[in-house]
């Protein structure tokens, strides 16, 4: 499947995955986890949910998981204005083409922000 967002995402992935984390204050929360499903954060805007990803993206990262198997995504992007569920495959595909050591053999965490704007997701 080729789509009109496949260099836009790939791009997205490479630039995520190439900037240092960034130096946040830190809040103390806690969120519920269930093993094997995803954890959705959800509020009013400008409430620092971004900023909970990273620290929580962070906090993986200081507990040993590589970098490169942690990525921060933001659908909050004009480029990807009109991005339907199919093309959230295309997220999968370029994550595993740019590390293919990943596939199968690792789990990779990903960090979905704004993922509303896809509908359907």
């Amino acid at each position: 499947m080729d789509s009109q967002f496949r260099s836009t995402i790939r791009q997205k992935i490479l630039d995520a995955q190439a900037a240092p984390l960034p130096v946040l204050t830190r809040r103390d929360v806690w969120l519920p986890e269930v093993k094997g499903k995803a954890t959705a954060v959800i509020g009013m805007r400008r409430a620092g949910k971004t900023s909970l990803l990273w620290q929580i993206l962070a906090d993986r990262h200081a507990k040993g998981m590589d970098r490169e198997g942690l990525l921060y995504f933001s659908f909050e992007d004009e480029r990807l204005a009109g991005m339907q569920l199919p093309d959230l495959d295309i997220l999968i595909e370029e994550f595993y083409r740019l590390h293919p050591a990943w596939r199968d053999t690792r789990r990779a965490c990903y960090f979905l922000d704004e993922i509303q704007l896809v509908p359907g997701w």
